[in-house]
């Protein structure tokens, strides 16, 4: 009961910063966080169960993204930034899963979701090495100059290529054998 509680608490929470952080446009602190779950008679371990929760689709999110599996990834973000959207390191996050899944899939919605979250993530920490790294590279994109292959799709690359040598070999092979075969001596009389 009180577990269900908990989740009602936070869904209503969510709801609510979702609702203020669109009225106002931008990234809400912590002061208002705090404000949001005293208004929704949120007690502190309400709240820092929130923050936990946080932090663990922050947690999936990343570890998500080092897979390449860019659409759970966003997920795993987006409920973190849902949770805590004042986060740097989850709006960055959130910013390079739409970039990884922009260049796997060349979505311009993907690009122009990544700049946004990445332009929230700066609004905040105005210094966040990373996230100018991911809008430099996102601009390079959008301008057909080459960006970083991901491992995973350097990976597949790589597969095709030794694939694509392995049946040329064989074909090769199979034209000399067959040559040979038709070039054959009569047999002397």
């Amino acid at each position: 009961m009180a577990n269900e509680t908990n989740d009602r608490n936070i869904q209503n929470y969510i709801e609510r910063i979702t609702a203020l952080q669109n009225e106002r446009n931008s990234a809400l602190s912590m002061s208002d966080l705090q404000s949001v779950a005293r208004e929704l008679g949120m007690s502190d371990d309400d709240l820092a169960a929130a923050e936990r929760e946080a932090v663990n689709h922050r947690t999936r999110g990343m570890g998500l993204m080092r897979q390449g599996l860019w659409d759970n990834a966003v997920s795993e973000l987006s409920a973190s930034v849902g949770l805590h959207p004042s986060d740097v390191e989850s709006l960055h996050g959130l910013a390079a899963a739409y970039a990884g899944r922009y260049r796997e899939k060349a979505d311009e919605g993907d690009r122009a979701q990544a700049e946004s979250y990445a332009q929230q993530a700066l609004a905040i920490d105005p210094n966040h090495a990373a996230t100018f790294s991911l809008l430099g590279d996102l601009k390079k994109s959008s301008q057909g100059e080459p960006t970083r292959i991901s491992p995973v799709a350097r990976k597949r690359l790589t597969i095709v290529a030794v694939a694509v040598i392995v049946v040329a070999l064989v074909l090769i092979f199979l034209l000399v054998l067959g040559a040979n075969s038709n070039t054959t001596p009569a047999p002397m009389p």
